[in-house]
């Protein structure tokens, strides 16, 4: 029986023809930088500890957020299970939170974020945040938030790594 892959899902927000991992992060990386990612992240979490709402003048665009990021997060999962091969350039010095092995090999950000939180986890992570992040009042989270950040930050680092590299 043939294994079935995992949609990447891109319909809202790129071409909805994309079906491989690589493009997707391409077309997710033309949308916006690592910069852009990590402060969207971090300001998109701040929210959900906060009573204000987040991107409060334009909601709409959470929902276009959230659909980039599950995508990307579907992408990496593709990504760790079977990695393809990488050009053969260093760019050690653009690193700024992998460890040395993890900039040597970015498909090890994947299989040990994976290995530690499934893609179901990652899922309610970012429904979680989105929901959170629009609502007036404030419910602290029911499960941890930290790790999946952690590791969805390092995703975009490595990410923006496998990218460069292909180009």
């Amino acid at each position: 029986m043939k294994k079935k892959k995992l949609p990447l899902e891109p319909d809202f927000w790129a071409d909805e023809t994309i079906s491989s991992p690589l493009l997707l992060l391409t077309a997710f990386f033309e949308q916006g930088n690592l910069n852009h990612y990590r402060t969207l992240l971090d300001d998109l979490l701040l929210h959900v500890y906060r009573p204000a709402v987040f991107c409060e003048k334009y909601p709409g665009q959470v929902f276009i957020i959230y659909l980039r990021l599950r995508s990307f997060v579907r992408a990496c999962y593709r990504m760790q299970e079977s990695p393809a091969p990488l050009p053969d350039r260093n760019l050690r010095g653009s690193r700024q939170r992998l460890l040395d092995e993890e900039s040597q090999d970015p498909f090890l950000v994947f299989r040990r974020a994976f290995g530690e939180i499934s893609l179901r986890e990652f899922d309610f992570f970012l429904k979680e945040c989105i929901h959170l992040a629009l609502c007036p009042y404030k419910d602290l989270p029911v499960t941890p938030f930290l790790p999946p950040y952690i590791h969805l930050d390092k995703m975009l680092e490595a990410a923006q790594m496998i990218v460069e590299m292909n180009r």
